[in-house]
């Protein structure tokens, strides 16, 4: 059955275009991501959004001559249908019975005879996902073509569209003593791992790399505090791609061998210093166009993971220092910001999700160093918890006696001194709980700790310590549909690869990096629980408890320290559920809290803290 649509929408016009097409398109492929794959996206290159309307993180859009398709997966089985017009599009719920992935759905079209030919944007398209696709169904007999431009761009660039100008603030440069590393020294790195793989040049396509490498930050992406630009890495020099007004950019001025060229040179530098070289290529940061034209120029592939990305994901000492540092002042904001919702219950005063997210947001900016969130806010109360990703909290719904109150929120700081990133998110109750919540919300305390107090040898993946954490829910019967963890960048992206904890994640933890513990229950109409703190993974080999830190090879065993100070909510935790062990971890956490937390804290807000942590503040 075909969807009804205005012959002069935005989608219809979409449509017009696949017809006029020779050969005729079958399907036409919007992917999530911009020309950078960024996950969160500047207004005006978030086609997706603009068309379809969900405004999730991820997850592609499909048009065909007479249907259209949103995939989302299950951070957002609740928020699609939502969002989209369901009379032009249809939200499939990856996960879900029935619900086939993108990659299935278009697999099945070509059995069908209804795909020959599929078109795609190259330049906002990720050379891994347009690989995948092509594997999967070139053997179909269905052919993938590039368009040079946006189809999308066409339409939005009419008249009466009103697509937003790109917003371009200042680029500044990171604190040396932040940072930890010159600029010529994590080139010199990044040079060391080209030169042992035979590479001759390295380019980078993702916001993240470029920020980090040069010791630069801007505020282009929301929440991300990156820029718009592209690089190309030699033995040579560093080629760095910027807008023409950000041109010149004179804080790199001091170092050495670094050419700024305009953003629109990319393409035409990276075909001649491609030719006839070796080229790094990691399809997992490269958008198919960068693949496309290096394959075409190269005299060899060195297809590997990006050597920024593993550099970055491993945090030096200054940037390890930093990160423990923002999340006291994270702390501080949350415990602040918690009192006062206890005060404004005691005092019968009604709090909505949007009240308490806006003072939540205050008390950050009270902190020293705060910048900027490092995403939008979720605070879902009752059902709206059960929204993985609610991003829009309301002013009109408020909390009510015997309901839960899911919060995840993070901020980005930096100073002169030191710079991070946080992520936090909490689950607390208003009044007395019921049994059911404090069995469920105990069973995802235990997973927390459970990750959180796991000793592991070295090569230990995050796809090893997914199952560890879910083990103690799966044994109760229960679960979540989302990643255990994800790698957090220090004053970068809070999202980052490599590393996470989640079946996909193959890459060894190793001392240095920082990832999320974040376990959760969700029941749809009902309640959601999330439990997550930022950890970082250490040596155990001279730590306070050096019981069993070294593995049977002799190497030091590796394990978490967690970095969020903030108390679990003490009213729905079922103390009998947990194992002395558990409850050793809890203590000792609680009372490290409290440590940290305290001498930033009036007498009443001290008093409080007491409370959530159940008086382990001595």
């Amino acid at each position: 059955m075909s969807q009804h649509i205005l012959p002069d929408s935005p989608l219809s016009q979409l449509r017009q275009k696949m017809a006029q097409h020779a050969p005729q398109i079958d399907a036409y492929l919007i992917p999530s991501g911009d020309e950078y794959l960024n996950e969160y996206i500047p207004a005006h290159l978030n086609r997706r959004e603009w068309i379809t309307g969900f405004t999730g993180s991820a997850g592609d859009a499909l048009i065909t001559p007479d249907k259209a398709y949103v995939f989302a997966d299950g951070r957002y089985h609740e928020q699609v249908d939502s969002e989209i017009n369901i009379n032009e599009w249809t939200g499939v719920k990856v996960g879900q019975k029935d619900a086939l992935p993108l990659s299935k759905q278009l697999q099945q079209f070509a059995r069908e005879g209804q795909l020959s030919q599929l078109a795609y944007p190259a330049h906002c398209t990720s050379a891994r996902q347009i690989k995948a696709l092509k594997k999967q169904l070139t053997p179909l007999g269905v052919e993938l073509i590039s368009t040079e431009t946006h189809w999308v761009d066409s339409i939005w660039n009419k008249d009466g569209h009103n697509r937003p100008a790109p917003v371009q603030k200042p680029i500044v440069p990171l604190s040396p003593n932040a940072a930890g590393q010159g600029v010529n020294e994590k080139l010199q790195s990044v040079r060391a791992k080209m030169k042992e793989a035979g590479c001759q040049v390295l380019p980078l396509n993702m916001l993240d790399q470029i920020a980090w490498l040069f010791n630069l930050r801007g505020s282009d992406i929301p929440y991300n505090p990156v820029f718009l630009s592209y690089a190309i890495i030699t033995q040579d020099e560093a080629l760095l791609f910027l807008p023409e007004e950000r041109l010149p950019l004179e804080t790199l001025l001091e170092t050495e061998n670094i050419r700024l060229l305009p953003l629109k040179g990319f393409t035409p530098e990276l075909t001649r210093v491609s030719s006839g070289h070796t080229v790094w290529a990691d399809e997992s940061s490269l958008t198919a166009h960068t693949w496309d034209t290096i394959q075409n120029q190269a005299a060899f592939l060195h297809e590997a993971l990006s050597p920024v990305t593993t550099l970055k994901a491993v945090k030096n000492k200054a940037e390890s220092f930093g990160m423990a540092q923002a999340h006291i002042q994270a702390g501080v904001a949350w415990l602040k910001a918690r009192y006062w919702l206890d005060q404004q219950l005691k005092a019968s005063a009604p709090v909505s999700e949007k009240g308490f997210a806006d003072k939540l947001y205050e008390c950050y900016a009270e902190r020293e160093g705060f910048i900027s969130l490092s995403f939008n806010t979720i605070a879902g109360m009752g059902e709206h918890g059960a929204i993985i990703h609610y991003g829009t909290p309301s002013d009109a719904r408020t909390w009510k006696p015997g309901e839960l109150f899911l919060v995840d929120s993070g901020a980005q700081f930096a100073t002169d001194a030191w710079a991070g990133t946080t992520d936090t998110t909490r689950t607390w109750v208003y009044g007395e709980p019921t049994e059911h919540q404090k069995y469920t919300y105990t069973h995802v305390l235990q997973a927390h700790i459970a990750g959180s107090m796991q000793r592991f040898p070295q090569g230990s993946t995050g796809a090893q310590m997914d199952g560890i954490v879910r083990s103690a829910m799966w044994q109760a019967g229960l679960d979540f549909m989302h990643g255990t963890g994800h790698g957090v960048g220090a004053y970068l992206n809070v999202h980052e690869g490599p590393c996470g904890i989640s079946k996909g994640y193959s890459t060894p933890l190793k001392p240095g990096m920082m990832v999320s513990m974040e376990p959760g229950y969700y029941e749809a109409g009902h309640f959601g629980i999330r439990l997550e703190n930022v950890v970082e993974v250490i040596e155990l080999e001279g730590a306070e408890d050096s019981s069993n830190t070294l593995s049977t090879t002799g190497e030091p065993m590796l394990g978490f320290q967690s970095l969020t100070m903030m108390p679990f909510e003490p009213e729905l935790i079922n103390m009998e559920q947990l194992t002395q062990g558990q409850k050793l971890w809890l203590k000792q956490y609680h009372h490290q809290v409290c440590k940290t937390l305290t001498p930033y804290l009036n007498q009443e807000e001290q008093t409080f803290l007491k409370t959530l942590c159940q008086h382990e503040c001595h």
